[in-house]
């Protein structure tokens, strides 16, 4: 996180969403819903 060019608060919705997902979140569906790479999720 220190060095990323990613803005804190879409790190802050990828934990919440895995956190709260119940089966799990695939980087794939992170990835579209917080508008990130793929690679990035």
């Amino acid at each position: 996180m220190e060095s990323s060019h990613i803005p804190l608060h879409k790190w802050l919705q990828g934990f919440h969403l895995m956190a709260s997902s119940k089966k799990g979140f695939s980087a794939h569906q992170l990835h579209r819903t917080i508008k990130v790479t793929y690679k990035s999720a």
